[in-house]
């Protein structure tokens, strides 16, 4: 799961809506479509677990839904090689501490899952400038949270358990109670949000422009020329060289560009 969050991350830029005006300036919208960033982490997923035998069929229509009004829409099942369901896949977006967002999913987990499938994966595609504060208050929120459909066994719900929390990614982990079965959750958060600009820090001074993001040039690479008449040889990065141009002059382009060698 990790690798495959590292892999959206570098591909951010990728999952942005963006506009160009009139005068073919581009800005960006945030995150595309769920649906698309799924497609991406169902194929990365089975490309990455190929090995475990593991593989996502993503979106079904089955079960009914958290108010029990309609079917509930499977983001997920994680399968075996023989098309067992072996667990949960649930994701969502979030550009903020969206609670009801948050809760509306964990709810409706229990409505579509007849066989105690663990684990459960919960995974948030988040589009913030301050991914600390967000992973912060979805921790706290979702360690105070009583799920429907499942029991904690101590009785009070607790922390999550941290297993990741490195830049862009957050991991972490809980075990609760369905049908007589430890249920295990896993919460991974990835932050995908982009930004061509270079943002300013929060100390600097208000109002100050934010300056545009630089490109590296490319480095040259470096070309040699050997005088087949002398054997004389000449490293350079452009063609300004003083005895190449010499060479130039004397022999002619087209066959001075014959000696390079390398």
């Amino acid at each position: 799961m990790l690798a495959v969050a590292g892999e959206l991350v570098l591909r951010k830029r990728n999952l942005q809506v963006g506009f160009k005006d009139t005068e073919g300036n581009v800005s960006f919208d945030g995150m595309t479509l769920e649906d698309w960033i799924n497609d991406w982490f169902v194929s990365l997923f089975d490309q990455r677990m190929s090995h475990a035998k593991l593989s996502l069929r993503d979106q079904k229509r089955g079960g009914h839904s958290a108010s029990g009004k309609g079917p509930g829409e499977i983001d997920g099942f994680i399968t075996s090689s023989d098309s067992r369901r072996v667990g949960i896949f649930e994701a969502f977006r979030l550009f903020s501490v969206d609670t009801t967002t948050i809760g509306d999913h964990l709810n409706k987990i229990a409505g579509y899952d007849g066989e105690s499938l663990s684990p459960v994966v919960m995974v948030g595609y988040c589009d913030v400038k301050n991914f600390a504060n967000l992973v912060k208050g979805y921790n706290s929120y979702v360690s105070n949270q009583a799920y429907t459909g499942y029991t904690i066994s101590d009785g009070a719900p607790s922390a999550l358990r941290v297993l990741h929390d490195v830049d862009h990614i957050w991991l972490a982990s809980e075990t609760r109670r369905r049908g007589g079965k430890d249920i295990v959750f896993y919460h991974l958060l990835i932050n995908l949000h982009f930004s061509p600009t270079v943002e300013i820090p929060e100390s600097g001074k208000q109002g100050a422009s934010v300056p545009p993001v630089k490109r590296a040039r490319r480095a040259r690479t470096t070309q040699i020329y050997k005088n087949p008449h002398n054997g004389e040889m000449v490293e350079t990065k452009s063609g300004n060289h003083k005895i190449l141009k010499a060479w130039k002059g004397e022999y002619g382009g087209d066959v001075v560009k014959s000696w390079l060698v390398q």
